[in-house]
Formats: structure tokens, C-alpha cells, sequence
């Protein structure tokens, strides 16, 4: 009797760490205390059936109890996918990126996350639904980058539903999108197609910023943002500290600080940029005079007929692609490439890497290199010859 009074008196026994409860016949009920519902403030459990003696219950226990002190287990969020990474566009990341971003974050989720993945409850997402649908994203004929970068910003909402315990673990984390790479290479002009470039561009009132691009490796943000406080003619630079900065979708624009510190830096200005910019002085002052009081102030070197920052977008449909069609050049062709052209062209005629990084922009000078550094034939013809020359003596 003093035994049966005794088992039964341990049937429950709790703690402020964790709860033990007898169920009958060897079961026992653990459970561990995880915090309260962020939304609701309701405490949450994690609850486990042991089947054994309560020795097994205690060791169930003692684990879990690890765990959770570990970060190892967290609230199990029973909203939908969808829901949370509303909350994470619109509460968490909207602090945190830029506008442009933010947008593009939400473009790769609504075209290729929520309308398979949105409707699966947090708490239910596994690897297998992520691997499964990379691949399927891969049968549709998205290239493999493209079903990389699809997968970023989800893999980032579920790292932050882990922080805020409401997941166990990001399953994106072990997601498998290994595949062949593609060899990274920037698409860069010809030194003939340079040269029948520069003949089209330059003389045209709207496309001569194309040829600044060209002789100054500058990004089409930056010549956008670029002011004539920026300019020294008689030194013959540029300084190079903001860009302009427009959101997918959205009409306006706002001037963004470089993200790093190579981003501030000097640009050296050939003969062909500074011809450009005494026209571009020209032009402007014409096209200040028939504004009148239409004309905006902002002191940009490249800016629109009434004076605000120029749509690189709007310049690349409405003139870019027909001077790339009268050069005879490709139209896939892009207006960022003309940057890349500047890099390769420096690389090629034997500027050391680390003095291009700093024309650039570059913060790491193996970005550079993996770039830029991709010789032609004539480039190997000439490297061969030098070791010949060395290796015999003869010339």
C-alpha cells in the first residue's frame, strides 16, 4: 500500500524547467516550456509522449531541455508561409535593405516561391518541398543562377523564423543547388566596335552620356548622380560618391551612398570625356533656357530636358539598342556592360589589377580579376612570344 501511495503521489511532478506527467501504464507526458506567442502572449509548450519508467521520462526531459537552452527548439508557427514572409517584407526587412531590394525581393518571391510554396504552414516547410520545387524551377528553363537567387530571400525569412523561435531549423539551409557553373565572364565591346560606338553616340544630344560611360567605367547610377561641383577639368577628374537609385515598379527616384568605401573614389577623365562634357555644357545650357521656370537646379552633368536625373532605362529603349543595331552590336548587349567594357580594355592593354579596382570601384580585387581577366588570342600569342624570347634568348 506504502508503495502504490508512493507511485502514485510521483504520478505528476513539476518543475520550473520542465513538466513530467504520468498517463498510466509506463507513459508519461513530458513537456518543456518555450515562451510565450509573440502575437497571442499565450505561453507555448513542446509536449512528448515517453513510453517507459519515468527514469526514460527524465532523460526525454533532460534532452529537450538542452535543446531549447541550445536554440535547438523554438515555437512551432502553425501561419502559413505566405503569412510570415508578408511579415518579414513588410516588418523586418523593410529596415533593414534598400528600396530596390526590398522590391526585388518581393518579385522573386511572388514569381517563384509563394504560388507553390505559400500555402504550407511554417512549421510543415521540409527540404524535400524546397528541392523539389528548385528542380521543377529548373525543368521550367529558369537558368540555375536564377533558381539561386529565387531561393535567397526565402532562406533569409526562414533564418528569422528560427531567431524568433517559431521554426526549429531553415530548411533552405540544406537545400542542394549545386550544378556545372557557368564561367562568369563580363560582356565587353571590341576595340573596333568601341571606336564605331563612340562615332554614333557622341554627337547625339541624349546619348552622349553613353560615351562618358565608356571612357570612365562609371556605373549608370553613378554618371546619373553625377553634379558639376563633381567635376575638376583642370585636373582632369571625377569624384565619384553617390547614385541614383530607382525602385522596380515604382515612379521617382533618390540618391543612395556608395555601399562601400571603394565606391568613393577618383575618376580619371580622358580627352573623350572631358569633349563630352564641354557639349554636355552646351546642350545644357540650351535646354536650361527652354525650360525657363520648368528647370530643376540639381546640378547634374547628365539629367533630362528639365533638369532631373536622367531613366537609364528610358535611355536604353528609346536610343541605346538602336546605336548597338546601327554599330552592328549585339542588342543583348546591356548599358551596364559598357562599365565592363572599360575594365576589359584596361586589363588588355596591361594595367595592373589593383589600379583598375580602384577606377572601378571595386572592393576586392579578385572581383577584378575574375572579371576582367579573360585574354584573347592575340593577348596568348604575345605571352608565348615573351616566354620564348626569355627561355632562348632570341628575338
Amino acid at each position: 500500500m506504502q508503495h502504490r501511495a508512493a507511485e502514485k503521489a510521483g504520478r505528476a511532478h513539476y518543475s520550473r524547467a520542465g513538466q513530467i506527467i504520468d498517463r498510466g501504464e509506463k507513459c508519461w507526458l513530458v513537456r518543456v516550456f518555450l515562451g510565450r506567442d509573440p502575437k497571442s502572449g499565450k505561453r507555448r509548450y513542446l509536449a512528448k509522449t515517453v513510453h517507459g519508467n519515468r527514469k526514460d521520462a527524465q532523460a526525454v526531459l533532460t534532452e529537450l531541455l538542452r535543446k531549447r537552452d541550445r536554440g535547438g527548439l523554438g515555437l512551432q508557427s502553425r501561419e502559413s508561409l505566405d503569412a510570415f514572409l508578408d511579415y518579414w517584407l513588410d516588418t523586418v526587412k523593410r529596415h533593414q535593405v534598400e528600396p530596390q531590394t526590398l522590391a526585388l525581393y518581393r518579385d522573386y518571391l511572388a514569381r517563384y516561391i509563394r504560388p507553390e510554396l505559400g500555402h504550407i504552414p511554417l512549421c510543415d516547410v521540409r527540404v524535400g518541398h524546397l528541392q523539389d520545387h528548385a528542380a521543377a524551377l529548373r525543368d521550367r528553363g529558369l537558368s540555375r543562377r536564377t533558381a539561386q537567387l529565387a531561393f535567397v530571400p526565402l532562406s533569409d525569412a526562414l533564418n528569422r523564423a528560427v531567431i524568433e523561435q517559431r521554426i526549429d531549423l531553415n530548411p533552405a539551409r540544406l537545400l542542394d543547388m549545386r550544378g556545372k557553373p557557368s564561367p562568369r565572364r563580363a560582356a565587353a565591346l571590341e576595340a573596333p566596335q568601341v571606336k564605331k560606338f563612340i562615332e554614333l553616340a557622341e554627337p547625339g544630344r541624349r546619348t552622349a552620356c553613353l560615351v562618358f560611360m565608356v571612357a570612365t567605367g562609371m556605373r549608370p547610377g553613378e554618371l546619373a548622380a553625377l553634379r558639376w561641383l563633381d567635376i575638376d577639368v583642370d585636373a582632369r577628374v571625377a569624384s565619384v560618391s553617390r547614385a541614383i537609385a530607382r525602385v522596380r515598379g515604382q515612379k521617382g527616384w533618390r540618391v543612395k551612398e556608395p555601399k562601400s568605401v571603394a565606391g568613393r573614389r577618383v575618376v580619371v577623365l580622358d580627352e573623350t570625356a572631358l569633349r563630352v562634357l564641354r557639349q554636355q555644357r552646351r546642350w545644357q545650357a540650351e535646354d536650361r533656357l527652354a525650360a525657363g521656370p520648368a528647370w530643376q537646379d540639381l546640378d547634374l552633368v547628365f539629367a533630362s530636358e528639365i533638369g532631373t536625373p536622367i531613366n537609364v532605362n528610358n535611355l536604353a529603349a528609346r536610343h541605346f539598342k538602336k546605336i548597338l543595331a546601327a554599330a552592328g552590336i549585339p542588342t543583348t548587349f546591356r548599358i551596364y556592360d559598357l562599365r565592363h567594357t572599360y575594365g576589359t580594355r584596361m586589363i588588355e592593354q596591361g594595367t595592373d589589377a589593383k589600379t583598375v579596382a580602384e577606377l572601378m570601384g571595386h572592393s576586392n580585387v579578385a572581383l577584378t580579376l575574375g572579371l576582367y581577366t579573360h585574354p584573347n588570342l592575340e593577348m596568348k600569342r604575345k605571352a608565348v612570344a615573351r616566354l620564348e624570347e626569355t627561355l632562348t634568348g632570341r628575338r
